[in-house]
């Protein structure tokens, strides 16, 4: 796929499977999740992720923590406030819904603090 004035790409999709043991529990749904490149607006696309990865949610920032603690044997607890499901139409409920699902993973997080 052709990106800024035709000088970069974006590299195939590579699938590695991070599991978690997380030290707490939190009563909160396990989620599969593909960590992306951009948000997917295409629902050819977000067929072929779903199918071929087997995921729910996407997120572009995670894998990069999570595969350093799993690297390093670290325990870690992703609680991530979900904003979009894998869809032609992912952008849209992005902006729609980025700002409380982040509050409400922060409220989460907050609460097992205590």
């Amino acid at each position: 796929s052709s990106t800024i004035l035709d000088q970069s790409y974006f590299p195939r999709a590579m699938q590695k499977e991070i599991s978690f043991n997380p030290l707490l529990e939190t009563g909160l749904p396990d989620v599969s999740c593909a960590s992306v490149l951009e948000i997917t607006k295409s629902l050819d696309l977000a067929e072929k992720i779903v199918a071929e990865h087997d995921v729910m949610v996407e997120h572009m920032e995670l894998y990069s923590v999570a595969s350093i603690c799993n690297r390093l044997g670290m325990p870690m607890l992703p609680i991530m406030g979900v904003a979009n499901i894998v869809y032609e139409h992912s952008h849209v409920e992005w902006l729609q819904n980025n700002e409380s699902a982040s509050i409400n993973a922060q409220n989460k997080i907050l609460s097992l603090l205590k």
